[in-house]
């Protein structure tokens, strides 16, 4: 015959706190995910922004004997659509000295929320000699 110690398993009280302690982990968990996943997504849109004002800059660098000072509005990539809510771009030309430009290109987009959000990045150039 096996001797009871009276102290077998978990008591109800126990099991009780233990469920209560993984629906309370388990809720904390499930409220932040919405966050994560808005985080994680408005991340996408501003690196999708960051790289299409990159290759905007890259295509100035390229053309730097074309560009003249002033303000205009640049093409996307239609593929940049697909992350992007209505995404416009603008380039704005500066001489800042003689032979020297400052090119800044800002990409804007709407964020889903109906505010409007923006990356701006600025180089400078020098001008090849004799233009």
């Amino acid at each position: 015959m096996v001797k009871r110690t009276g102290r077998e398993g978990f008591s109800v009280l126990e099991a009780t706190i233990a469920l209560a302690l993984i629906a309370l982990a388990a809720g904390l968990a499930a409220a932040t995910l919405p966050a994560e996943t808005r985080f994680a997504a408005a991340s996408l849109r501003e690196t999708a922004a960051r790289r299409a004002a990159t290759s905007l800059l890259e295509q100035a660098g390229a053309r730097r004997g074309e560009l003249r000072p002033g303000e205009s509005a640049v093409a996307l990539d239609p593929v940049l659509r697909e992350t992007l809510d209505t995404p416009r771009a603008r380039r704005t030309v500066l001489e800042v000295e003689p032979g020297l430009l400052e090119i800044d290109v800002r990409v804007e987009w709407s964020e889903p929320g109906g505010e409007t959000a923006h990356v701006d990045l600025v180089t400078r150039l020098a001008r090849e000699a004799g233009r």
